[in-house]
C-alpha cells in the first residue's frame, strides 16, 4: 500500500512536471522575442552611446531608405572602374529592413548584427497570411493557430538569423545564408517545424517573411559584417 501511494505520489509529479513543461513551452514560442521587447534600441554592446530615432511612419521611412540609397551610390560613384566599398550600420540595416519588409503580413520589425550574422525579428499578422492563402489552406492555418495558446492580436513572433549573403535571384539582393537560424517566440526552431506548428507552408514563409532579400540600388560583388556594421563591395559601373 505504502509502495502504490508512493508510486501515485512520483506519477503525480512527473504529470505535474510535464504539464509545467508544455506550458513553458507554449508560452516561450508565443512570448515576444526579447530584441523586439526593446524596440528601436540596439544591444547594450552597442559601442554607440546615443541611438538616434529612427522614422517611423511609411513617408519617413521611404526617405531615410532614399538617403540610404544615396549613400551607397555616391560613395560607390568614387569607384568607376574597381571595386569599392561602402559601410551600413545597424541604423542604416534597421531602416532598409523595416522600410521593405513591413506591410500587410509583417507589422514591424527589428534588425541586430551579431557574432557576424544578421537578426531579423518580426512580428507577423497571421489574418493577413490567411488572407493571402487558398480556402485550404487558410483552413489549416487556422486549425493550426487554435492549438497554440496566447497568441495575441493575431501575432507570431519570428526571429531569421544568418550570414549574409548575396542572393542567387538577383545580385542587388542582400539575403541569410541557407543554414539560417529561425525561432518562434523565444524558442530556436527549424523551418520544417515552423511550418508545421503554424499550418503555413515552407515556400510561403520563404517566399513572404524569411526568405525577402535587402534591395540596394547597386549590382553587389561581395558583403560581409565587420563587427556591428554590414560592408557592401561594387563599383561605379556595377549598377
Amino acid at each position: 500500500m505504502v509502495l502504490a501511494k508512493r508510486l501515485l505520489l512520483v506519477a503525480g509529479s512527473l504529470v505535474t512536471a510535464m504539464a509545467f513543461f508544455v506550458l513553458f513551452v507554449w508560452y516561450q514560442f508565443t512570448r515576444m522575442p526579447t530584441s523586439l521587447q526593446s524596440q528601436r534600441s540596439h544591444s547594450g554592446n552597442s559601442s554607440q552611446i546615443v541611438t538616434p530615432v529612427l522614422p517611423q511612419t511609411p513617408a519617413q521611412l521611404r526617405e531615410a531608405e532614399n538617403r540610404i540609397f544615396t549613400k551607397i551610390t555616391t560613395t560607390l560613384a568614387k569607384f568607376p572602374s574597381s571595386r569599392g566599398e561602402v559601410t551600413l550600420n545597424q541604423n542604416d540595416i534597421d531602416i532598409l529592413v523595416r522600410s521593405q519588409f513591413v506591410g500587410d503580413i509583417v507589422k514591424d520589425a527589428i534588425t541586430s548584427i551579431e557574432n557576424g550574422k544578421l537578426k531579423i525579428s518580426t512580428i507577423v499578422d497571421t489574418q493577413a497570411i490567411a488572407n493571402d492563402l487558398s480556402e485550404g489552406n487558410r483552413a489549416e492555418l487556422a486549425q493550426a493557430l487554435s492549438k497554440i495558446p496566447g497568441i495575441k492580436d493575431n501575432s507570431l513572433y519570428i526571429e531569421v538569423e544568418g550570414k549574409p549573403i548575396i542572393s542567387n535571384n538577383s545580385r542587388n539582393l542582400i539575403a541569410l545564408e541557407n543554414q539560417t537560424n529561425f525561432k518562434l517566440g523565444n524558442l530556436p526552431i527549424s523551418i520544417s517545424q515552423l511550418s508545421q506548428y503554424t499550418g503555413i507552408s515552407e515556400v510561403d514563409f520563404q517566399n513572404k517573411i524569411t526568405g525577402k532579400g535587402i534591395l540596394v540600388p547597386i549590382e553587389i560583388e561581395n558583403v560581409k559584417v565587420a563587427g556591428e556594421s554590414l560592408i557592401i563591395y561594387g563599383s561605379g559601373t556595377a549598377w
